[in-house]
């Protein structure tokens, strides 16, 4: 069993990276999950940082912002 509210839970960040994200606003898309998958946010900023840069307005940039 994991706890959602303890942001150090290996398990956690384990789900998110491995793209099992059903029911995470941002996350749960195709592209959250793909991007969540490449990225591999193992932190609380990192996972900001990912869902600032999948969020709707950002994604239809036409210039990359980040190189991965």
């Amino acid at each position: 069993m994991f706890d959602i509210n303890n942001f150090e839970d290996e398990a956690v960040w384990d789900l998110i990276c491995d793209g099992q994200t059903k029911g995470v606003f941002q996350l749960e898309s195709s592209l959250g999950k793909h991007w969540a998958k490449q990225v591999r946010p193992r932190s609380i900023k990192e996972l900001a940082a990912l869902i600032s840069l999948i969020r709707p307005d950002v994604s239809r940039l036409k210039t990359p912002m980040v190189k991965v």
